[in-house]
């Protein structure tokens, strides 16, 4: 990629914005437009901080109605670069094939590794000690493209995934904020894709998040930290109802019973027997919309769950 005098943002979410944010303050000039889209109907939505982006720096800023109205904007405009974040529609190849610089994006893993959809979920659900970001160019084929910057952040034990992408966004901002420039001016050079070293990840559905008592209890508590809050989290099915889990813990010891058996239900929260003849420690759940203490919701060892 030689110079970079002109590109467009596409994007969306807090880490879009504060991507769009850092890029613009760096290299004002180069920015010519903004192009998001409306999911005001997502909690994680920052769309009005968009709008609001636009009014005060003077940087035209378009909601897309669909994937062909954000295209027809992109060569309106004629940059040679897309920056794209957070953004959920493919680009055409042949927007791709018009741009001189073409598209880079990010991605929430150290590329090859979790290609595809859900990549930080399905590292925390593997126990992963480590996750990171790749910024990469658009290729034919899913998250193939070369990596221009990519760095690594640690994952503890007990990181749910808000702590992680935090520390991800904190890595990014800070990577664009010392390289974001020398990447415009061509000075950076991209590195090519271990293509044999590539892992891949389905794209997850919302059943997907039920809870399965038949796992071990590491992996079932790696599943609950994977999918916290403030993103949809893991569900206990319950009486035809839905019970999603805020906050759970691992017994250290051993604990002999069937898979879903509640063994214990106190203070110290429900303790549920695993797959594995370990206990998962469920200590708030959330029924209804509300936020409660487990030993409200299952209080008798009489009780199993599927």
């Amino acid at each position: 990629m030689g110079l970079v005098k002109r590109f467009v943002f596409l994007g969306s979410k807090e880490l879009g914005l504060e991507v769009l944010r850092t890029t613009w303050r760096l290299r004002p000039e180069a920015l010519q437009a903004v192009i998001t889209f409306d999911d005001s109907a997502d909690t994680r939505s920052v769309l009005q901080q968009f709008v609001a982006f636009g009014e005060v720096t003077g940087v035209p800023v378009h909601v897309a109605k669909n994937s062909r109205h954000a295209e027809e904007i992109v060569t309106s405009v004629s940059p040679d670069l897309c920056l794209v974040v957070c953004w959920y529609w493919l680009l055409s190849e042949s927007v791709i094939q018009m741009l001189p610089a073409g598209s880079i994006g990010v991605h929430n893993s150290l590329l090859p590794k979790y290609r595809g959809g859900s990549p930080l979920v399905w590292a925390i659900i593997n126990g992963e000690t480590e996750a990171g970001f790749s910024l990469f160019s658009f290729a034919q084929e899913m998250d193939e493209g070369d990596v221009w910057l990519q760095e690594t952040v640690g994952i503890s034990p007990r990181d749910t995934i808000d702590m992680v992408s935090h520390n991800i966004q904190h890595k990014l901002l800070e990577t664009l904020d010392a390289r974001w420039c020398a990447l415009l001016d061509g000075e950076i050079r991209p590195n090519r894709q271990r293509h044999e070293l590539a892992t891949y990840c389905a794209q997850r559905f919302p059943g997907d998040s039920r809870i399965d008592w038949h796992w071990s209890a590491e992996r079932i508590f790696n599943f609950i930290r994977a999918l916290s809050p403030p993103y949809p989290p893991a569900f206990i099915s319950y009486q035809d109802k839905q019970i999603l889990v805020a906050e759970a813990d691992v017994f250290e010891r051993p604990y002999f019973g069937m898979p879903g058996q509640v063994a214990r239900a106190g203070d110290a929260g429900v303790f549920v027997v695993c797959g594995d003849n370990r206990a998962v420690v469920l200590k708030t759940l959330i029924v209804d919309g509300v936020r409660q203490p487990a030993r409200n919701v299952f209080p008798s060892i009489k009780i199993r769950l599927d």
